[in-house]
Protein backbone atom coordinates (compact mmCIF):
# COMPACT_ATOMS: atom_id res chain seq x y z
CA UNK A 1 0.00 0.00 0.00
CA UNK A 2 1.03 3.24 -1.01
CA UNK A 3 -0.06 6.88 -0.09
CA UNK A 4 0.51 10.59 -1.22
CA UNK A 5 -1.28 12.94 0.58
CA UNK A 6 -5.19 11.51 0.08
CA UNK A 7 -4.44 9.41 -2.21
CA UNK A 8 -3.67 5.36 -1.65
CA UNK A 9 -2.89 2.84 -3.86
CA UNK A 10 -2.55 -0.84 -3.62
CA UNK A 11 -0.90 -3.72 -4.72
CA UNK A 12 -1.46 -7.37 -3.32
CA UNK A 13 -2.39 -11.06 -4.66
CA UNK A 14 -3.99 -13.51 -2.44
CA UNK A 15 -2.51 -17.28 -3.13
CA UNK A 16 -4.15 -20.66 -2.29
CA UNK A 17 -3.48 -24.46 -3.16
CA UNK A 18 0.27 -23.74 -2.29
CA UNK A 19 0.61 -21.35 -4.89
CA UNK A 20 -1.04 -22.94 -7.81
CA UNK A 21 -4.09 -19.85 -7.98
CA UNK A 22 -3.25 -16.44 -7.41
CA UNK A 23 -5.58 -13.60 -7.58
CA UNK A 24 -4.16 -10.32 -8.23
CA UNK A 25 -5.57 -7.41 -6.34
CA UNK A 26 -4.58 -3.61 -7.67
CA UNK A 27 -6.93 -0.13 -6.56
CA UNK A 28 -7.00 3.13 -5.68
CA UNK A 29 -9.11 5.36 -3.01
CA UNK A 30 -9.34 8.80 -1.99
CA UNK A 31 -9.38 9.27 1.54
CA UNK A 32 -11.00 12.64 1.15
CA UNK A 33 -13.53 12.01 -1.31
CA UNK A 34 -14.08 8.32 -0.30
CA UNK A 35 -14.11 7.40 -3.53
CA UNK A 36 -11.96 4.41 -4.83
CA UNK A 37 -12.09 1.59 -7.53
CA UNK A 38 -9.92 -1.91 -7.27
CA UNK A 39 -9.66 -4.46 -10.04
CA UNK A 40 -9.30 -8.54 -9.51
CA UNK A 41 -7.71 -11.10 -11.96
CA UNK A 42 -7.08 -14.67 -11.47
CA UNK A 43 -5.51 -16.11 -14.01
CA UNK A 44 -6.14 -19.58 -15.54
CA UNK A 45 -5.93 -22.19 -12.85
CA UNK A 46 -5.32 -25.50 -14.41
CA UNK A 47 -7.11 -28.69 -12.52
CA UNK A 48 -5.72 -31.64 -13.70
CA UNK A 49 -5.55 -35.51 -11.80
CA UNK A 50 -3.01 -35.83 -9.70
CA UNK A 51 -2.17 -32.48 -9.85
CA UNK A 52 -5.28 -29.87 -8.78
CA UNK A 53 -8.75 -30.84 -8.08
CA UNK A 54 -11.74 -28.17 -6.88
CA UNK A 55 -11.24 -30.31 -3.58
CA UNK A 56 -7.72 -28.75 -2.83
CA UNK A 57 -9.82 -25.53 -2.64
CA UNK A 58 -12.90 -26.47 -0.91
CA UNK A 59 -12.33 -29.89 0.69
CA UNK A 60 -15.65 -30.61 1.20
CA UNK A 61 -15.75 -31.49 -2.43
CA UNK A 62 -13.87 -34.12 -2.00
CA UNK A 63 -16.79 -36.92 -2.60
CA UNK A 64 -18.99 -35.12 -4.73
CA UNK A 65 -16.61 -33.95 -7.47
CA UNK A 66 -14.39 -37.06 -8.21
CA UNK A 67 -12.00 -35.91 -11.21
CA UNK A 68 -11.91 -32.24 -13.15
CA UNK A 69 -9.72 -31.67 -15.89
CA UNK A 70 -10.42 -28.18 -17.44
CA UNK A 71 -9.51 -24.60 -17.01
CA UNK A 72 -10.58 -21.61 -14.93
CA UNK A 73 -9.90 -17.74 -14.83
CA UNK A 74 -11.94 -14.78 -13.70
CA UNK A 75 -11.56 -11.31 -13.32
CA UNK A 76 -13.69 -8.30 -11.54
CA UNK A 77 -14.03 -4.40 -11.31
CA UNK A 78 -15.85 -2.89 -8.49
CA UNK A 79 -16.17 0.83 -7.71
CA UNK A 80 -17.05 2.53 -4.31
CA UNK A 81 -18.14 5.92 -2.96
CA UNK A 82 -18.83 7.26 0.95
CA UNK A 83 -22.21 5.30 0.73
CA UNK A 84 -20.91 1.48 -0.02
CA UNK A 85 -20.45 0.32 -4.29
CA UNK A 86 -21.26 1.82 -7.07
CA UNK A 87 -20.46 -0.48 -9.47
CA UNK A 88 -19.97 -4.13 -9.55
CA UNK A 89 -19.31 -6.69 -12.72
CA UNK A 90 -16.80 -9.69 -13.00
CA UNK A 91 -16.68 -12.55 -15.63
CA UNK A 92 -16.00 -16.35 -14.67
CA UNK A 93 -14.79 -18.09 -17.64
CA UNK A 94 -15.00 -21.90 -17.86
CA UNK A 95 -13.19 -24.11 -20.28
CA UNK A 96 -13.72 -28.15 -18.96
CA UNK A 97 -12.44 -30.87 -20.95
CA UNK A 98 -14.42 -33.10 -18.29
CA UNK A 99 -15.50 -33.40 -14.59
CA UNK A 100 -17.09 -36.57 -12.93
CA UNK A 101 -19.08 -37.14 -9.86
CA UNK A 102 -20.55 -39.97 -8.57
CA UNK A 103 -24.13 -39.85 -10.80
CA UNK A 104 -22.56 -37.99 -14.36
CA UNK A 105 -19.81 -37.50 -16.37
CA UNK A 106 -19.84 -33.60 -17.94
CA UNK A 107 -17.30 -33.58 -21.36
CA UNK A 108 -16.91 -30.10 -22.99
CA UNK A 109 -18.36 -27.51 -20.63
CA UNK A 110 -18.00 -24.04 -21.95
CA UNK A 111 -18.88 -20.63 -20.67
CA UNK A 112 -18.29 -16.91 -19.90
CA UNK A 113 -20.39 -16.30 -16.74
CA UNK A 114 -21.09 -12.40 -16.66
CA UNK A 115 -22.23 -10.94 -13.24
CA UNK A 116 -23.17 -7.85 -12.57
CA UNK A 117 -23.74 -8.08 -8.66
CA UNK A 118 -21.46 -9.91 -6.93
CA UNK A 119 -22.84 -9.87 -3.34
CA UNK A 120 -24.89 -11.04 -3.45
CA UNK A 121 -24.37 -12.63 -6.97
CA UNK A 122 -26.66 -11.68 -9.73
CA UNK A 123 -26.07 -12.67 -13.93
CA UNK A 124 -25.99 -9.73 -16.31
CA UNK A 125 -29.08 -11.27 -17.60
CA UNK A 126 -29.08 -15.25 -19.02
CA UNK A 127 -25.74 -16.67 -19.44
CA UNK A 128 -25.42 -19.47 -22.23
CA UNK A 129 -23.93 -22.60 -21.17
CA UNK A 130 -22.65 -25.25 -23.79
CA UNK A 131 -21.69 -28.62 -22.85
CA UNK A 132 -20.66 -31.37 -25.23
CA UNK A 133 -22.04 -34.68 -23.77
CA UNK A 134 -23.23 -34.67 -20.26
CA UNK A 135 -23.89 -38.86 -19.44
CA UNK A 136 -26.57 -39.63 -16.55
CA UNK A 137 -26.67 -43.08 -17.69
CA UNK A 138 -27.98 -41.87 -21.12
CA UNK A 139 -25.60 -40.25 -23.43
CA UNK A 140 -26.75 -36.55 -24.05
CA UNK A 141 -25.06 -34.63 -26.50
CA UNK A 142 -24.59 -30.55 -27.94
CA UNK A 143 -26.33 -29.15 -25.24
CA UNK A 144 -27.12 -25.58 -24.88
CA UNK A 145 -28.53 -24.25 -21.32
CA UNK A 146 -28.88 -20.42 -20.40
CA UNK A 147 -28.81 -19.42 -16.85
CA UNK A 148 -29.79 -16.11 -14.71
CA UNK A 149 -29.03 -16.12 -11.26
CA UNK A 150 -31.82 -12.99 -10.28
CA UNK A 151 -31.17 -13.02 -6.65
CA UNK A 152 -30.12 -15.78 -3.87
CA UNK A 153 -33.48 -17.34 -3.78
CA UNK A 154 -34.27 -17.58 -7.86
CA UNK A 155 -32.15 -18.95 -10.78
CA UNK A 156 -33.90 -19.66 -13.98
CA UNK A 157 -32.70 -21.85 -16.04
CA UNK A 158 -34.03 -22.88 -19.71
CA UNK A 159 -32.90 -25.76 -21.12
CA UNK A 160 -32.83 -24.79 -24.82
CA UNK A 161 -31.58 -28.56 -26.26
CA UNK A 162 -29.70 -31.66 -25.37
CA UNK A 163 -29.40 -34.32 -28.56
CA UNK A 164 -30.49 -37.62 -27.77
CA UNK A 165 -30.74 -40.77 -29.49
CA UNK A 166 -31.31 -38.57 -32.67
CA UNK A 167 -34.10 -36.78 -31.67
CA UNK A 168 -33.76 -34.28 -28.58
CA UNK A 169 -35.16 -32.92 -25.28
CA UNK A 170 -35.54 -29.88 -23.78
CA UNK A 171 -37.37 -27.90 -20.75
CA UNK A 172 -39.91 -25.28 -19.72
CA UNK A 173 -38.09 -22.76 -18.05
CA UNK A 174 -37.15 -23.73 -14.48
CA UNK A 175 -37.29 -21.75 -11.03
CA UNK A 176 -35.03 -22.62 -8.66
CA UNK A 177 -34.65 -21.48 -5.01
CA UNK A 178 -31.43 -22.96 -3.93
CA UNK A 179 -32.16 -22.12 -0.63
CA UNK A 180 -34.99 -24.24 -0.49
CA UNK A 181 -33.78 -27.81 -1.42
CA UNK A 182 -36.40 -28.41 -3.98
CA UNK A 183 -38.03 -27.52 -7.51
CA UNK A 184 -40.61 -28.75 -10.46
CA UNK A 185 -39.31 -29.57 -14.32
CA UNK A 186 -40.77 -30.46 -17.12
CA UNK A 187 -38.69 -32.21 -19.75
CA UNK A 188 -39.72 -32.23 -23.11
CA UNK A 189 -39.01 -35.11 -25.51
CA UNK A 190 -38.98 -34.87 -29.14
CA UNK A 191 -37.98 -36.83 -32.50
CA UNK A 192 -36.22 -40.08 -30.13
CA UNK A 193 -35.11 -42.64 -32.69
CA UNK A 194 -36.85 -45.66 -31.30
CA UNK A 195 -34.40 -48.05 -32.89
CA UNK A 196 -31.31 -46.19 -31.34
CA UNK A 197 -32.69 -46.50 -27.59
CA UNK A 198 -32.68 -50.08 -28.42
CA UNK A 199 -29.14 -50.46 -29.95
CA UNK A 200 -28.00 -48.07 -27.09
CA UNK A 201 -29.56 -50.48 -24.59
CA UNK A 202 -27.98 -53.72 -26.46
CA UNK A 203 -31.19 -55.38 -26.62
CA UNK A 204 -29.96 -57.25 -29.62
CA UNK A 205 -33.26 -59.17 -29.71
CA UNK A 206 -35.86 -56.42 -29.91
CA UNK A 207 -35.76 -53.69 -32.63
CA UNK A 208 -38.10 -51.53 -33.80
CA UNK A 209 -38.73 -47.86 -36.36
CA UNK A 210 -40.30 -44.81 -35.45
CA UNK A 211 -39.58 -42.34 -33.02
CA UNK A 212 -40.63 -41.16 -29.43
CA UNK A 213 -42.16 -38.12 -27.97
CA UNK A 214 -43.48 -37.03 -24.68
CA UNK A 215 -42.84 -35.20 -21.64
CA UNK A 216 -41.45 -35.98 -18.33
CA UNK A 217 -42.25 -34.39 -15.39
CA UNK A 218 -38.99 -34.03 -12.91
CA UNK A 219 -39.41 -33.52 -8.73
CA UNK A 220 -36.81 -32.58 -6.69
CA UNK A 221 -37.03 -32.30 -2.72
CA UNK A 222 -34.42 -32.89 -0.34
CA UNK A 223 -31.79 -34.37 -2.08
CA UNK A 224 -34.48 -37.23 -3.63
CA UNK A 225 -35.39 -36.75 -7.28
CA UNK A 226 -38.24 -38.17 -9.06
CA UNK A 227 -40.72 -38.53 -12.14
CA UNK A 228 -44.30 -38.50 -12.01
CA UNK A 229 -46.67 -39.34 -14.29
CA UNK A 230 -43.68 -38.95 -17.35
CA UNK A 231 -45.58 -40.28 -20.68
CA UNK A 232 -43.80 -41.21 -23.95
CA UNK A 233 -45.53 -42.20 -27.00
CA UNK A 234 -44.45 -42.62 -30.97
CA UNK A 235 -44.94 -40.25 -33.20
CA UNK A 236 -47.84 -40.96 -35.47
CA UNK A 237 -47.30 -43.34 -39.03
CA UNK A 238 -46.98 -45.81 -36.55
CA UNK A 239 -43.54 -48.52 -37.56
CA UNK A 240 -42.42 -52.20 -37.02
CA UNK A 241 -41.87 -54.04 -33.94
CA UNK A 242 -39.66 -57.52 -34.32
CA UNK A 243 -38.95 -59.24 -31.34
CA UNK A 244 -36.73 -62.69 -31.88
CA UNK A 245 -35.78 -64.24 -28.69
CA UNK A 246 -33.05 -66.63 -28.36
CA UNK A 247 -33.78 -70.45 -28.42
CA UNK A 248 -37.35 -69.34 -30.27
CA UNK A 249 -38.30 -72.74 -31.51
CA UNK A 250 -37.50 -74.36 -27.74
CA UNK A 251 -39.70 -71.73 -26.05
CA UNK A 252 -42.34 -71.98 -28.15
CA UNK A 253 -42.48 -75.82 -27.73
CA UNK A 254 -42.27 -75.62 -23.74
CA UNK A 255 -44.67 -72.09 -23.46
CA UNK A 256 -48.72 -72.26 -23.43
CA UNK A 257 -51.18 -71.54 -25.65
CA UNK A 258 -51.39 -67.49 -25.01
CA UNK A 259 -47.69 -66.77 -24.55
CA UNK A 260 -47.24 -68.72 -27.90
CA UNK A 261 -49.42 -66.42 -29.24
CA UNK A 262 -47.58 -63.30 -28.11
CA UNK A 263 -44.04 -64.57 -29.32
CA UNK A 264 -45.07 -65.41 -32.91
CA UNK A 265 -47.13 -61.99 -33.20
CA UNK A 266 -44.39 -60.06 -31.92
CA UNK A 267 -42.29 -61.98 -34.37
CA UNK A 268 -42.93 -59.11 -36.91
CA UNK A 269 -45.46 -56.85 -35.47
CA UNK A 270 -47.36 -53.45 -37.23
CA UNK A 271 -47.71 -51.20 -34.55
CA UNK A 272 -50.59 -48.45 -34.63
CA UNK A 273 -49.20 -47.00 -31.21
CA UNK A 274 -46.62 -47.44 -28.04
CA UNK A 275 -46.76 -45.60 -25.13
CA UNK A 276 -44.66 -45.97 -22.19
CA UNK A 277 -46.01 -44.18 -18.45
CA UNK A 278 -43.40 -43.23 -16.21
CA UNK A 279 -43.72 -43.36 -12.62
CA UNK A 280 -41.43 -43.65 -9.72
CA UNK A 281 -43.33 -45.13 -6.92
CA UNK A 282 -40.49 -45.48 -4.43
CA UNK A 283 -36.80 -44.29 -4.11
CA UNK A 284 -35.09 -45.51 -7.28
CA UNK A 285 -37.71 -47.56 -7.93
CA UNK A 286 -39.40 -46.98 -11.30
CA UNK A 287 -43.03 -48.60 -12.96
CA UNK A 288 -42.96 -48.71 -16.47
CA UNK A 289 -46.62 -49.23 -18.14
CA UNK A 290 -45.95 -49.73 -21.66
CA UNK A 291 -49.08 -50.64 -24.38
CA UNK A 292 -48.59 -51.65 -27.45
CA UNK A 293 -51.25 -51.31 -30.26
CA UNK A 294 -51.32 -53.38 -33.56
CA UNK A 295 -51.16 -56.03 -35.86
CA UNK A 296 -48.76 -59.15 -37.51
CA UNK A 297 -47.46 -59.00 -40.63
CA UNK A 298 -47.02 -62.53 -40.63
CA UNK A 299 -49.95 -64.71 -38.72
CA UNK A 300 -53.44 -64.24 -37.69
CA UNK A 301 -54.87 -62.17 -40.98
CA UNK A 302 -54.45 -59.24 -39.68
CA UNK A 303 -56.48 -59.10 -36.18
CA UNK A 304 -55.54 -56.59 -34.32
CA UNK A 305 -53.14 -56.84 -31.03
CA UNK A 306 -53.54 -55.11 -28.18
CA UNK A 307 -50.27 -55.24 -25.21
CA UNK A 308 -50.13 -54.25 -21.76
CA UNK A 309 -46.88 -54.63 -20.09
CA UNK A 310 -45.73 -53.58 -16.49
CA UNK A 311 -41.99 -53.39 -15.58
CA UNK A 312 -41.33 -52.32 -11.81
CA UNK A 313 -38.50 -52.09 -10.34
CA UNK A 314 -34.29 -49.95 -9.86
CA UNK A 315 -33.89 -48.15 -13.06
CA UNK A 316 -30.58 -49.08 -13.43
CA UNK A 317 -31.44 -52.96 -12.84
CA UNK A 318 -34.67 -52.00 -15.80
CA UNK A 319 -31.48 -51.28 -18.12
CA UNK A 320 -28.88 -53.03 -17.14
CA UNK A 321 -30.81 -56.55 -16.80
CA UNK A 322 -33.92 -56.31 -18.14
CA UNK A 323 -32.30 -55.06 -21.52
CA UNK A 324 -29.22 -56.02 -21.03
CA UNK A 325 -29.77 -59.55 -21.97
CA UNK A 326 -33.36 -59.98 -21.97
CA UNK A 327 -34.35 -63.62 -21.72
CA UNK A 328 -38.35 -65.02 -22.47
CA UNK A 329 -40.17 -64.36 -19.37
CA UNK A 330 -41.77 -67.30 -17.87
CA UNK A 331 -45.31 -65.25 -16.78
CA UNK A 332 -45.43 -63.38 -20.16
CA UNK A 333 -49.17 -64.42 -20.04
CA UNK A 334 -49.57 -62.22 -16.97
CA UNK A 335 -48.28 -59.39 -18.82
CA UNK A 336 -49.99 -59.63 -21.56
CA UNK A 337 -54.06 -57.80 -22.27
CA UNK A 338 -54.85 -60.84 -24.73
CA UNK A 339 -56.92 -58.52 -26.82
CA UNK A 340 -59.10 -59.89 -29.89
CA UNK A 341 -56.92 -62.49 -31.46
CA UNK A 342 -56.24 -64.57 -27.86
CA UNK A 343 -59.17 -67.30 -28.95
CA UNK A 344 -58.01 -66.93 -32.43
CA UNK A 345 -56.20 -70.23 -33.78
CA UNK A 346 -53.14 -69.97 -34.86
CA UNK A 347 -52.07 -70.25 -38.86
Amino acid sequence: VKGQGDRLTFDGALKAAGDRAQLQVQGRHNLGSGIGEATLKMAPVVFAPGVLQPRDFVPALYRSILETLGEVAADAKVAWGPDGLTSENAALRLSIDKVSTGEIVVDRLATTFRLDKLLPPRTAGPQRIRIGRLDVGVPLARGVLDVNIISPNRVEIDIDRFDLFGGFIKSQRLVIDPTSNNFDAVLQVEGIDFARILAFAEFGELTATGRLEGRIPIHYKNGDLRVTDGLLKTSSGGGVLQYRPKGIDEALKKADRSTSLAIRALANFAYEEISVRINEVEAEEVRLDIFIKGKSLDVFDGVPFEFNIVIEGPLRQIVQESLAAPVLPPDIQDLVDRGKAIDQPAQ
